[in-house]
């Protein structure tokens, strides 16, 4: 089952690597990829943050600062380590066949399972979601979940992750975002009122 499920993580990776290459997505997904770009982003939600929640803020950027933090860290200091999955970009048998598009040209760690990309920037997603009501019908709602999803199909992309990296980084931010939403909520029905 695990080979199995590598064959069809690498064949889609290829699918999107290789086969949707074309020069608006090779101008644009290596710099959606780049947190910097996002900055004036993270410093509205900060805002938006402190215009909704004024004197409990402070409580609210915390549990996002955790959230954020506690999915970067699974990711890279339990999962990365843990599983030891080589990059697309840094796999012995597939390097050779994958283009690499990161403006610098450096691949990055040589472990990819799981992307830190996705699992920080769904984290991001689903707290501003949660914390301003999530709605189906609400186009706010929807375009967190895209901005999300753009950033960790530009991963793969780019060739520094697999699918299946971006997926479960994606199901770990998450999984934080709703644990310390939850948390932070709770703190501010109980102790803050």
């Amino acid at each position: 089952m695990i080979t199995t499920l590598a064959y069809w993580d690498h064949e889609l990776f290829f699918l999107i690597n290789r086969g949707l290459s074309n020069a608006f997505f090779d101008l644009i997904l290596p710099w959606v990829r780049e947190a910097k770009i996002w900055l004036p982003l993270y410093l509205f939600f900060l805002y938006l943050i402190i215009r909704l929640k004024k004197k409990k803020s402070w409580l609210w950027i915390a549990a996002l600062v955790l959230a954020v933090g506690a999915s970067d860290s699974i990711a890279s200091g339990i999962f990365k380590p843990g599983f030891e999955r080589p990059r697309p970009c840094h796999h012995q048998n597939l390097q050779q066949e994958v283009i690499l598009r990161k403006h610098d040209g450096n691949c990055g760690g040589k472990y990819g399972f799981v992307s830190s990309h996705a699992a920080n920037h769904f984290a991001i997603a689903l707290f501003i979601c949660l914390l301003f009501g999530c709605s189906r019908r609400s186009w706010t709602s929807w375009a967190l979940f895209i901005w999300a999803g753009l950033i960790a199909f530009a991963q793969v992309y780019v060739g520094v992750h697999f699918p299946g990296d971006v997926l479960v980084g994606a199901l770990i931010g998450l999984l934080m975002a709703y644990i310390f939403f939850r948390f932070a909520l709770f703190v501010e029905n109980s102790y803050l009122r």
